[in-house]
Order: structure tokens, then C-alpha cells, then sequence
């Protein structure tokens, strides 16, 4: 379809771990495990998103489900003044918890938005 561009895999992991990342920042410390290699396989160096081998796709989804539900049930759980407190080290895209909170399912959005778009170009039909 188009060289160098992210495939489907690649997204959903690279999902995961910011999850991960993002659940850190909020000092969750009992994460799902991940299998050997998956922080390596779906890094955002160059070499990770143009790789042609990202392993079991099959753990992917139900790895996403976990990490977006853990996600998401921490959120749920943080006061107002929680979600104004700065990060000890802001990201560009958020420097508050609840920024970052806002920022996650948009940051989804968009990875969804790439899945979609490739689908499309496969002559697939839209899932919705």
C-alpha cells in the first residue's frame, strides 16, 4: 500500500505500551504481562513499525482490551484534583493527568482512524 507506513499490528501494539506508559505516570504497578520481546517488537524507533514480524498478532486485541480497561478503571478512580496535578515529567502532548486522561482515547481515535483507512485500501467494507 505504501512503503514505510505503520501496519495494523504495530498500531495496536504501540497502543498498548502507551497505555503502559501512561499507567505509570498514574503509579499503577500490576500490569498485564507482555510477551518476551513486545516492548522491542512495538517500539517507536525506525526499525520496529517497518519490521515483517511482530510475532503472535493473536495476543494483540485481548492485550489492548486489558490495558484499555485497566486504563480506564484507574482514570474513573481520580478526583478533580488529581486530574490537575502536573506530571513530574510532561509529555509534549499533556503536562496535567487529566490532560492525559483527555488525551488517550483521542490518541485511539486517530490509531483506529489509520486501521480503518487501511482496511479501505484493502477493498475491505467499514466495521461499523
Amino acid at each position: 500500500m505504501c512503503a514505510g507506513a505503520n501496519c495494523p499490528a504495530w498500531i495496536i501494539g504501540h497502543l498498548v505500551l502507551s497505555s503502559r506508559g501512561m499507567m505509570k505516570r498514574l503509579g499503577v504497578v500490576s500490569l498485564p504481562e507482555l510477551p518476551e520481546g513486545f516492548e522491542t517488537r512495538f517500539a517507536r524507533d525506525e526499525l520496529a513499525p517497518n519490521s515483517d514480524d511482530y510475532g503472535d498478532v493473536s495476543v494483540l486485541l485481548p492485550l489492548f482490551e486489558q490495558h484499555h480497561d485497566l486504563f480506564a478503571g484507574r482514570i474513573e478512580t481520580l478526583t478533580p484534583e488529581q486530574m490537575a496535578t502536573p506530571l513530574p515529567q510532561p509529555h509534549p502532548m499533556f503536562g496535567t493527568l487529566g490532560e492525559m486522561a483527555a488525551f488517550a482515547p483521542v490518541h485511539v481515535a486517530v490509531h483506529a482512524g489509520h486501521i480503518s483507512l487501511i482496511r479501505r485500501g484493502l477493498g475491505r467494507k467499514p466495521l461499523v
